[in-house]
């Protein structure tokens, strides 16, 4: 074992930087932390037991893995212990094992091939404590257990989970900005269940989620959802990709797309009190041939506000665009060009520049108030099976 002992600043460096829960409002990035100077002690480890020496019992703030190790116990840190392991693109195989934080703390895992076989992935805490990942192949049944913490993802992610346990159960979800992640799952990606969840995809991160059930399952209550300017979110799901007791938002030159499975019935979104979608999105949703609506609603507004794009495809001859409750609205402020098609038929109506507002009582559609194109009214909107705004 390689000792060293060095005094500097740190960028997520465990003694360095102890990150602390922050709710971030849209367009902020969770990389903005600041690294103070700290004695940083550094040390080389090259079996399990050395591994978790550094984390247990000689608390280390930088743990450089030097060889492919595989555990044979679990690890667990006693205290607040914040170190940066470096995987130095070895393998570490945790079988059923799992690295359990019992104090809140933040560890930063970089450049690591890891596989688990057990049902808390490699990380666990039941403390709002924050694992940070940086390049990350994962294999096995979880990544991390964090009902009340926060994970995010730096540089290149590439997971699959094969079990019925999502892929983290966690409270915030960062993925940061320019970070590329890449995520194959057969069960629900994210369950957050605890209160006050919050995703947030940062500016030109890209996104690619496959589930067989859920991507955001968001059942907490009082959700935040937030894309930001240049991301791209693209997931397929047979459950919906986006479920949440609140508003989402999809912000200004961001993209996302969602697609259901062939399999899939239960639509793409819900989203209790409506959604954003802000100037110059991309907005795309296309609907499985079993879909019974893409967005589904209680009393809200869904707004899109000077938009690039917005395709919503139902795809399914007996299915609907919009399942809302009565009193609430779909309105574009800004001039758009307005294209409806039926169940079987694209494009069968087009307005340009047409601002209007749409009042909504399950799958009917009535205007409410519109501008410069007042034939929308004749419209059945009952029969409509794909929306899509342009400029």
């Amino acid at each position: 074992m390689k000792k060293t002992t060095k005094l500097g600043v740190s960028v997520l460096t465990a003694a360095a930087v102890l990150l602390t829960p922050v709710s971030l409002s849209l367009g902020e990035s969770a990389s903005s932390t600041v690294a103070q100077a700290a004695e940083v002690k550094t040390v080389t480890v090259t079996t399990f037991a050395e591994l978790k020496s550094a984390l247990e019992t000689s608390p280390t703030d930088v743990i450089s893995i030097g060889a492919d190790i595989t555990a044979t116990s679990d690890i667990v840190i006693p205290g607040q212990h914040n170190p940066t392991i470096q995987g130095n693109n070895h393998t570490l195989d945790m079988g059923k094992y799992v690295i359990n934080a019992k104090q809140a703390g933040a560890v930063a895992i970089e450049n690591l091939t890891a596989t688990s076989t057990g049902s808390y992935g490699i990380y666990r805490s039941d403390q709002p404590s924050q694992l940070l990942f940086t390049n990350l192949t994962f294999t096995g049944k979880q990544v991390a257990y964090l009902p009340k913490g926060s994970v995010t993802f730096y540089g290149a992610t590439n997971i699959e989970t094969t079990s019925t346990l999502e892929i983290a159960k966690v409270n915030v979800l960062i993925f940061g900005a320019n970070s590329n992640f890449s995520a194959k799952t057969t069960a629900d990606a994210f369950l957050m269940a605890q209160a006050n969840p919050k995703v947030y995809v940062n500016n030109n991160a890209t996104v690619n989620v496959t589930s067989a059930k859920k991507v955001f399952n968001m059942t907490g209550a009082t959700p935040f959802f937030a894309t930001e300017a240049g991301s791209k979110l693209t997931t397929t799901s047979v459950d919906v990709a986006l479920y949440m007791n609140g508003k989402a938002n999809f912000g200004a030159n961001s993209s996302t797309e969602f697609n259901q499975d062939a399999n899939g019935t239960t639509g793409l979104i819900y989203a209790s009190t409506g959604l954003d979608v802000g100037k110059d999105a991309n907005f795309v949703l296309n609907g499985g041939a079993k879909s019974v609506q893409l967005i589904k609603s209680a009393k809200s507004v869904i707004s899109f506000n000077d938009i690039a794009n917005v395709a919503l495809t139902s795809n399914n001859a007996k299915g609907n665009v919009f399942y809302l409750s009565s009193g609430s609205f779909v309105q574009f402020d800004s001039p758009q060009t307005l294209t409806l098609g039926t169940k079987t038929t694209d494009a069968i109506y087009t307005a340009k520049n047409l601002r209007a507002s749409l009042a909504v009582s399950g799958t009917n559609l009535s205007v409410q108030s519109f501008a410069n194109d007042n034939s929308i009214v004749s419209y059945d909107f009952k029969s409509m099976g794909s929306f899509k705004l342009t400029k």
